[in-house]
């Protein structure tokens, strides 16, 4: 995608060393923190999110797939996408089909209406 910017929002990053995004486009931090702080700079502008939040903990993941439900789709420009490794639930997505191939419950696509 070279016409388009990818940033990067990581808790913990500890990326390959050739695979590190430039400062600019890594913002550290606890998500559930950190979205609300950057969403009058990113709201409606991001094409793609992939969301990968599984902990291990079921009650963990379901606590945070609630939070970032709410917290996500407004930073989806109209007709963008979410990849989740949790599924959320939010008004403003529509849930798409998972390509062929990919197990049931594994990833959790959906379109900003």
């Amino acid at each position: 995608m070279p016409d388009r910017r990818i940033v990067v929002f990581e808790r913990d990053p500890q990326p390959h060393p050739g695979c590190v995004p430039a400062s600019d486009d890594m913002i550290v931090g606890d998500l559930e923190t950190i979205l609300p702080e950057v969403a009058g700079q990113w709201t409606g502008r991001i094409a793609l999110v992939h969301s990968d939040i599984g902990t291990g903990d079921p009650d963990r993941n379901r606590r945070v797939a609630q939070s970032l439900s709410q917290l996500l789709p407004p930073f989806l420009a109209p007709g963008g996408i979410i990849v989740s490794d949790q599924a959320l639930e939010a008004p403003m997505l529509h849930p798409l089909a998972a390509p062929a191939g990919v197990p049931a419950d594994r990833y959790f696509l959906y379109e900003r209406r």
